[in-house]
């Protein structure tokens, strides 16, 4: 007789949260939903978790959800639920194809611990998603990342007038599987909708910071990262990578500009989708990365502070460099100092104009490769600048 197909499935609900005679009542209780599933023939693993709740302003509990499969077909999946706050909902889902022993992780909450890219090393799909994080996982995240720290301009910090506010943050992965054969492809998401009402300060932009990678072996054959927007097709981003280089070039502290915040550009609730596709058929291969995404405002490279990031600015810089203190001097990253480390912020923010600020008339800036060539003249020739890319505005 041939071997049976297995399958195990597993649902978690947290308990929902008291109720409170004003304001929202209290936090609903965590959810873990663990499913296994083994078999030399198919094994399909599903787990699904979701936090407990009581009313729409209330904080559902934190959800995490694994699945692990061990068979030579099947799929494998894990699904998180939670939100609270101005977070309405939050889901993350991770999912692979089962041929050896194959695990799916999905972790959903607000305000919880946040696990970086290094967390995910090693597991098969991962998709783990924070809504309102807390301000030491923001440090952490934006920790080691120049470029896109100075777009977070958060309360605390040593830039006067926050107004930044991060609403999430996301690591996805994935890792080919202990005992797998063949080319095979690992898909997360993390989805949120976010209610812009509930906001501490106004609407601004959304910026989204792609912050920090871990590569495991080859990394992959090819990987696709996407990020919808209002459900808008196709997707505001939408990148396939077909080398590790190129997926670290564009993952590694870069910063986009997804848009206004405005009531006019977005109606009743914030979506976004971020999702990967990753395939390889590597033994030992695996790619992760994390970002975080906030209404915030922009550029500490605005030296003028007359709403865009341009050759003016520049022109402030190199006249601080070496002698300013000061951002208005041409300190772009608050470390009492003009060098070239505040040039590769500006690099990072040239061309970014604020849609709160009306454009300005006036004679055309140099545009900002002309710009970066004088700057190598003004740093000298022994000098390193870091690559960056450009802030999409």
């Amino acid at each position: 007789m041939g071997a049976f197909a297995a399958s195990s499935t597993a649902t978690a609900t947290g308990g929902n949260a008291g109720a409170a005679s004003s304001g929202p009542g209290g936090q609903g209780g965590a959810a873990t939903a663990t499913a296994t599933a083994t078999s030399t023939a198919a094994a399909n693993a599903t787990a699904t978790a979701t936090g407990g709740t009581f009313s729409q302003r209330s904080l559902r509990g934190a959800a995490i959800a694994q699945a692990t499969a061990n068979g030579a077909s099947g799929t494998t999946t894990a699904t998180a639920l939670s939100g609270g706050g101005l977070i309405t909902t939050l889901q993350s889902q991770s999912s692979g194809p089962t041929s050896g022993e194959t695990q799916a992780s999905a972790r959903a909450s607000v305000g919880a611990t946040a696990l970086d890219a290094a967390a995910a090393a090693g597991i098969e799909s991962v998709a783990y998603a924070v809504g309102s994080p807390a301000a030491g996982d923001i440090a952490n995240f934006l920790a080691g990342n120049p470029n896109s720290q100075p777009h977070f301009n958060l309360a605390g910090d040593s830039i006067p007038g926050a107004t930044s506010e991060v609403l999430g943050m996301v690591t996805m992965g994935a890792s080919y599987a202990t005992g797998a054969s063949g080319s095979r492809t690992y898909t997360s998401s993390a989805t949120f909708a976010i209610d812009l009402s509930l906001l501490s300060n106004p609407r601004q932009d959304l910026l989204v910071a792609l912050l920090d990678t871990n590569v495991v072996g080859t990394g992959f054959d090819s990987m696709q990262f996407q990020i919808q927007r209002e459900g808008l097709n196709p997707p505001i981003v939408n990148q396939t990578f077909n080398t590790v280089a190129a997926a670290n070039a564009f993952l590694s502290d870069n910063v986009i500009n997804l848009g206004s915040n405005g009531v006019g550009n977005v109606s009743g609730d914030l979506n976004l989708v971020f999702s990967l596709s990753l395939t390889t058929n590597d033994v030992g291969a695996g790619f992760s990365f994390d970002l975080l995404f906030g209404n915030s405002t922009f550029g500490s490279a605005d030296f003028d502070t007359d709403g865009d990031v341009d050759g003016a600015d520049f022109l402030t810089w190199q006249r601080g460099f070496g002698v300013g203190t000061t951002k208005p001097q041409g300190d772009a990253n608050a470390d009492s100092a003009v060098n070239g480390s505040d040039l590769d912020v500006w690099k990072n923010q040239a061309g970014f104009v604020a849609t709160s600020v009306p454009a300005l008339a006036g004679v055309p800036e140099p545009n900002a490769h002309v710009m970066i060539a004088i700057a190598l003249l003004a740093l000298g020739a022994g000098s390193r600048l870091s690559s960056s890319t450009l802030i999409r505005g």
